[in-house]
């Protein structure tokens, strides 16, 4: 396998949405379909990491269960007006098992992929969802200490929150983070208890068989101190007290263990990032960045940029994901060509999201398999821009002196300057070979480019 870069280019494919669109009709859309041209089309831009979104199984009665509700419904005729049932797949997050879903050809279709991607010099990543399982999970009957229990006080204080997978059985919780509610197609593990812990570690090791790495959803809510302010009243009432020992570093040591180079990429928010780096992880999303690239200018970007390159370089930068607006209706056409530049070109790890098809609802987008919207173009489709993106191999930002700001351009001057090398004569020879100076305009009220 090729030398890994310092700075990978990660791309993040909505695996069920993108082979329905890439499969021809009445063919069955698993991962054996994935075209052979795809495969080389993404090695030679220089992507090293392919993160198929949505791969692990589902519970069967998560459709029927939990995504017809009217308001889904509703959503789901706004996105795609002539939608049927067969469009709606479920929440990929919601899952039952850590294996390969047989609608998509199973394990052995995913090993077959990920050798054929290995041979490319492309490693694959795949979710982790520490935080729970499906509502709807047989874990819930096999194994329901796993989970985060109530009672029937707080199920009549809070029956968003806490349910009965089945009449008669224990009290438990749905999912959540402690800014927004509960996902009633979730199950939360109890991440206080040492065998829930241990289980979600075992987990982890047999992940960390099938791939060469996880982006853990939504990783912050692990730590011990999210987690125990975000379930004080359920963790009083059944006796726990958060453990002394936080959860990642143990999990994360034990895997690279037995996988030293897998790689663990945490999602990241509420300033959280820097903790999960210092517990281990190899990654961690820089949300702030995509903020300030949308909000502010370039004197915020070079101000955001003003650490050691060793914690920039370390950073996941993205302009969208399956979670965010799409980058040509969030930040407009111009300035999202000129963030993407300025994205590619700083230190960390570049996250690229192909999703061939998007919902303009944000959760509705998990459940309802693909529809278009003319207001959710893809940055990729700028022929202008493709050249420049796909075109570029491995790309290092310039130098900065010791104020932060990049060298060369006054502070005063709304303008990030970067070197980006490109394959082939620039503007520039140095020791390293030939290079080109970008210097995208980038201030609120002005044109970018």
């Amino acid at each position: 396998m090729r030398p890994f870069p310092p700075y990978p280019k990660l791309l993040e494919v909505n695996t069920r949405v993108w082979l329905k669109r890439c499969v021809s009709a009445g063919k069955p859309a698993t991962l054996d379909q994935v075209p052979s041209a795809f495969r080389d089309s993404i090695a030679d831009p220089g992507i090293r990491l392919v993160w198929l979104m949505g791969v692990w199984k589902t519970p069967a009665s998560l459709i029927e269960k939990y995504c017809l509700a009217p308001h889904l419904i509703a959503a789901y005729r706004r996105a795609l007006p002539d939608w049927t049932k067969e469009d709606v797949i479920g929440s990929p997050y919601a899952i039952d098992a850590y294996e390969c879903s047989p609608a998509l050809g199973g394990p052995e279709a995913l090993d077959r992929l990920r050798e054929q991607l290995g041979r490319r010099g492309i490693r694959l990543i795949l979710d982790c969802i520490p935080n729970h399982f499906g509502g709807a999970s047989g874990l819930l009957r096999s194994n329901p200490g796993l989970f985060l229990s109530g009672n029937e006080s707080l199920a009549r204080t809070d029956p968003a929150t806490y349910f009965q997978a089945e009449e008669g059985s224990r009290i438990s919780a749905h999912g959540r983070d402690p800014y927004f509610p509960a996902g009633p197609d979730t199950a939360q593990v109890n991440l206080a208890d040492p065998s829930a812990r241990r289980f979600m570690v075992n987990r982890l090791l047999e992940v960390a068989a099938q791939c060469d790495g996880v982006r853990c959803d939504m990783a912050m809510l692990a730590l011990n101190e999210v987690f125990a302010g975000t379930w004080n009243a359920a963790l009083a009432a059944s006796g726990y007290e958060a453990p002394a020992e936080e959860f990642w570093p143990r999990a994360i040591s034990e895997v690279k263990a037995r996988f030293p180079d897998f790689l663990f990429i945490g999602e990241a928010y509420w300033d959280k990032e820097t903790v999960l780096l210092e517990q281990g992880f190899d990654y961690a999303y820089d949300k702030a960045f995509t903020d300030i690239l949308k909000n502010s200018d370039a004197q915020e970007v070079r101000r955001h940029l003003a650490v050691s390159e060793g914690h920039q370089g370390r950073m996941t930068r993205f302009l969208e994901n399956h979670d965010e607006e799409r980058a040509v209706s969030a930040f407009g056409r111009a300035r999202s060509l000129a963030a993407a530049v300025i994205m590619t070109t700083v230190p960390g790890l570049r996250l690229y999201f192909i999703m061939m098809g998007s919902l303009r609802e944000k959760r509705c987008v998990s459940r309802c398999s693909w529809a278009e919207s003319r207001a959710s173009r893809s940055i990729g489709r700028s022929k202008h821009f493709t050249k420049g993106f796909w075109k570029s191999r491995e790309t290092r930002p310039s130098k900065r002196d010791g104020g932060g700001c990049w060298r060369g351009i006054p502070e005063q001057h709304r303008a990030l300057p970067l070197q980006t090398c490109w394959p082939g004569p620039g503007r520039m020879r140095t020791e390293h070979g030939w290079w080109s100076l970008i210097i995208p305009g980038y201030a609120p009220a002005a044109p970018c480019g």
